[in-house]
């Protein structure tokens, strides 16, 4: 209970570890911390302290000789790494996120967001390879991505070269229509049900009678299971008043959006891919 409790400590470090780019210096072999300072420029005795905690944590390991080296979480801290967490590292140790977190009290109190919603945008969606490892697009005509930054979109091309594709801002209106296949990733869970329903009725009036919808999203366990998003589904709240969704929640939100839920698809990742049909 106590490591859960301070976990705010280590999240911190390893932000700044990030930030500074200690993986990256370490990439090349192991180095003392005042190597390290060097190249990242920051004080020697604030890395070399930096480093023992987090090595405590096994994120780094020191060598008998005092050198420091990469272990494998480390090693995804690298911008390099075909994994690389360095952008959620970034992302959620910032100070935005500590300024939001601050303000969990009220916001359960009032049941929304009490801080202005954050503009821009630069949370991390994660690597649109499981879906398409999970899902078959190969025939798919015309693909139409809704409200993404279209890496889904790019790695469905890739996938199905004959397909041809559109990246959709819901802000700029009507969705072209008749397309074969509509994509929506991590959308939906940045809306209450309102905005959420106003989405998947554009789709709906859009979408061919043999279209299919793909909403990538996460799938709430019911009960205590554990999941990642279960945590994400607070930081919704705290910041645009969105949520994450049971299988239930999805299927009813859907139906009353004229869709019928035809399948779930896991993936490698945290997201699943609901598959829906028009109804």
């Amino acid at each position: 209970m106590l490591d859960l409790i301070q976990g705010h400590r280590i999240a911190a470090a390893i932000h700044v570890a990030a930030r500074l780019g200690i993986a990256d210096v370490l990439a090349a072999g192991p180095r003392t911390p005042g190597e390290i300072a060097l190249r990242v420029d920051a004080d020697p005795d604030g890395v070399r302290r930096l480093l023992r905690a987090l090595a405590a944590a096994e994120i780094f390991a020191v060598r008998p000789d005092g050198r420091y080296e990469l272990t494998p979480p480390a090693d995804t801290l690298r911008a390099d790494h075909p994994e690389s967490l360095r952008p959620a590292a970034l992302f959620w140790g910032g100070p935005p996120q500590w300024e939001n977190w601050g303000t969990l009290l009220d916001v359960v109190r009032e049941g929304a967001p009490v801080l202005p919603a954050p503009q821009g945008g630069d949370e991390p969606v994660g690597p649109p390879e499981p879906v398409v490892a999970a899902y078959d697009f190969t025939g798919t005509g015309t693909v139409v991505e809704v409200g993404g930054r279209g890496e889904l979109l790019a790695a469905v091309l890739r996938a199905a070269p004959h397909a041809r594709g559109t990246l959709h801002d819901p802000a700029e209106g009507p969705l072209p229509a008749d397309a074969d296949c509509y994509l929506l990733k991590n959308v939906l869970h940045d809306h209450p049900e309102a905005p959420a329903l106003r989405i998947l009725r554009g789709v709906r009036e859009a979408i061919a009678p043999h279209g299919r919808l793909l909403v990538v999203e996460a799938v709430l366990p019911e009960g205590n299971t554990p999941h990642p998003a279960k945590m994400t589904d607070l930081e919704k709240l705290l910041t645009v008043g969105g949520r994450e969704r049971t299988e239930r929640d999805h299927r009813a939100l859907l139906a009353q959006a004229g869709f019928e839920l035809a399948r779930i698809i896991p993936t490698a990742s945290p997201l699943s891919i609901l598959v829906a049909l028009p109804a």
